[in-house]
C-alpha cells in the first residue's frame, strides 16, 4: 500500500489537498500505510477534512 493513487470526483470548482498539494483524481501515489488527510475546498469555499 505504498504507491497507491486514490480516484473520486468533485465538482467542476471544488478542490482537493493534501499537505497544501492540489490532486486530481488518479495522478499522484501515496503511502497508504499511514493516515492521508484529504481536505476539500467546495465551489462555495467550504472546507471539509476526510482520513483515508
Amino acid at each position: 500500500m505504498s504507491a497507491l493513487k486514490a480516484t473520486f470526483s468533485v465538482s467542476s470548482k471544488a478542490s482537493v489537498w493534501v499537505n497544501g498539494i492540489r490532486h486530481e483524481s488518479g495522478l499522484i501515489a501515496h503511502d497508504f500505510s499511514q493516515p492521508i488527510l484529504y481536505q476539500v475546498i467546495t465551489e462555495d469555499g467550504l472546507t471539509a477534512t476526510y482520513t483515508a
